[in-house]
């Protein structure tokens, strides 16, 4: 009983399983480096911007106006 659950683990579910987590991965992998490399290059892009406006606001609003009461 036990070799006949070995055997079925080891010669049927293992394969089935590592040629799905292939294909998976196969299927998976463009799509992850597509988003990833989007999202990338928007930070890239906005984060400067982003950067600049925050600053400007802060400079031109009331917080660093000196002579407040």
């Amino acid at each position: 009983m036990c070799w006949e659950w070995c055997f079925e683990v080891w010669f049927v579910y293992l394969p089935k399983s590592v040629c799905s987590m292939l294909v998976g991965l196969v299927l998976g992998l463009p799509p992850a480096v597509a988003f990833t490399a989007s999202i990338t290059a928007i930070t890239v892009v906005r984060l400067p911007i982003n950067v600049y406006f925050t600053f400007k606001v802060a400079l031109t609003s009331l917080i660093l106006k000196p002579g407040l009461r």
